[in-house]
């Protein structure tokens, strides 16, 4: 249900201040489509805006540095 943004794109967000250290959370485990079971960091990203809207506190994990950055039911769910 999380969001995934690469690691590559959390560097970048770090390096603009778009998220900082303080909005880092516990490790989350997270089942992939194979069955298998990784540990990713996890952030809340105060604000994110996608087209016209904007969203609040969005939980997102970190994949490997090619991950897909996708919007999970974490973003969806606000959107009414």
């Amino acid at each position: 249900g999380d969001c995934n943004i690469s690691s590559e794109l959390e560097k970048k967000l770090l390096a603009n201040g778009i998220i900082k250290k303080t909005d880092y959370l516990e490790n989350g485990l997270y089942k992939l489509a194979d069955g298998s079971i990784v540990e990713n960091r996890r952030i809340n990203i105060p604000k994110l805006k996608v087209g016209n809207k904007t969203i609040s506190n969005v939980i997102v994990s970190v994949g490997p540095f090619d991950s897909p950055n996708l919007l999970g039911q974490s973003f969806l769910k606000k959107l009414n």
